[in-house]
């Protein structure tokens, strides 16, 4: 029994002796290396490092910029020394691990720009360019009623790198040059350019990207560019309405929107007018357009509306109008917007214009004396046994009474609209 203890003694020991000859000790950083290479790549550096000093260097080349150009000049200077100033403003890590080191990007892929670094044993690293380690810039975006605006896109012009505000419309971004420049972009709003020129805080105001209302035609429930069907809409604007004084709505259409055709059927005056877009549809039916005032659909003449009241009218005219209203735009649509008060100064605005209608052109009738005379000749011709007026009677007529002077005058045409 005394034997077997002592021999297991000695193949314990023996075994921990062999375990410890067979592991690896870790490396040690102290070791100096001498270098002296001119704008090499990192790659090429790190194998010269793996030559002198018996190490392996471990990394993925898409997580980190091998192809970097340096410049390095070191004379028995320590390892880890020269691993610092080698990797810091490439933002790359390292870890030992036995005979191996790691190297690791602490940041995005794709963040790191690529600018030759110099290496010396004496200075500490200088980057070209003056490109220095990333500053970090914080900031808030708000909107033109001082609101904060969540989902803004901030990017460093000419550079993958960006981020976007949170809810409290509050952003942090790194940049590697105090002299770039943050380019603010939101939907609806008009975007911003920023140089950075060494500050750390950058809120701004996002100004809204009011469009001209020529760009977009309100169809129905939504708009659409109106590039996209010049062919079936017309539009027209406050200032062509109001160009010439009309009684009617309709009557400003009148050589001012293609394929529309208005008439007024009835010489009486404020009489109805009929308005037709390209011809007539029906045979029996109503010919006449829908009209649709600020969104609410209306049939029949719309004489009530004022014209100094409407912003702007467009004119479906085709398959567009049908997709929308259905049957009732078989004829057309006629949409009309009415002015409304915007935010702002108080405007007061006053229209007035007066004129004057007269007949252009009268019948050629003949008075009371040629008429009694053409009366006789009549009588004559009917073989009448006695005329119809005397030449006594004819001759007190006289010229008589002009009854389309009578009638028609030149009749006066005021208008007055106050718009506050």
């Amino acid at each position: 029994m005394k034997i077997t203890l002592q021999q297991l003694v000695i193949c314990l020991v023996f075994c921990t002796f062999s375990y410890a000859h067979s592991a690896y000790s870790q490396f040690d950083l102290s070791k100096t290396v001498s270098l002296q290479m001119e704008k090499a790549e990192i790659k090429k550096v790190l194998s010269t490092i793996e030559k002198q000093v018996n190490v392996r260097f471990v990394y993925s080349s898409s997580n980190i910029n091998t192809s970097q150009v340096v410049t390095i000049n070191v004379n028995k200077k320590r390892l880890d020394q020269v691993l610092n100033e080698l990797l810091l403003p490439l933002s790359v890590e390292y870890l030992v691990k036995e005979n191996r080191i790691i190297l690791r990007s602490n940041q995005e892929v794709g963040t790191i720009i690529p600018t030759p670094i110099v290496i010396n044993s004496v200075n500490d690293p200088v980057v070209e360019n003056n490109v220095s380690i990333d500053n970090t810039i914080k900031g808030t975006i708000i909107d033109e009623k001082g609101e904060k605006l969540p989902g803004v896109s901030i990017s460093i012009k000419g550079t993958t790198r960006g981020t976007t505000t949170n809810s409290n419309g509050d952003y942090t971004i790194s940049v590697q040059d105090n002299k770039a420049t943050l380019v603010f972009s939101f939907v609806g709003y008009e975007s911003q350019e920023v140089q950075v020129n060494n500050r750390i805080d950058i809120s701004i105001t996002l100004k809204v990207d009011i469009k001209s209302l020529e760009e977009v035609v309100v169809v129905g429930y939504g708009t659409v560019k109106k590039s996209d069907i010049t062919g079936s809409v017309s539009s027209i604007k406050a200032q062509e309405i109001n160009a010439f004084p009309v009684q009617n709505a309709m009557q400003s259409l009148n050589g001012r929107a293609t394929g529309v055709h208005v008439v007024q059927n009835s010489g009486a005056p404020g009489g109805a007018l009929s308005v037709k877009i390209r011809g007539g549809n029906s045979l029996q039916g109503s010919n006449e357009p829908l009209y649709v005032v600020d969104g609410f659909p209306l049939t029949g003449n719309i004489n009530a509306l004022n014209p100094a009241d409407i912003e702007s009218m467009e004119i479906l005219k085709d398959a567009s109008a049908t997709a929308i209203y259905g049957s009732r735009g078989a004829n057309g649509v006629v949409m009309i917007t009415t002015k409304s008060g915007k935010s702002g100064k108080g405007i007061i605005d006053f229209e007035t214009y007066y004129s004057t209608q007269e007949v252009i052109k009268k019948l050629e009738l003949l008075n009371a004396t040629e008429f009694a005379t053409l009366m006789n000749e009549r009588a004559v011709n009917d073989k009448v046994a006695s005329p119809y007026f005397t030449q006594n009677q004819i001759a007190g007529f006289g010229e008589g009474i002009d009854w389309q002077n009578e009638i028609f005058r030149s009749a006066p045409l005021q208008n007055y609209s106050l718009t506050f």
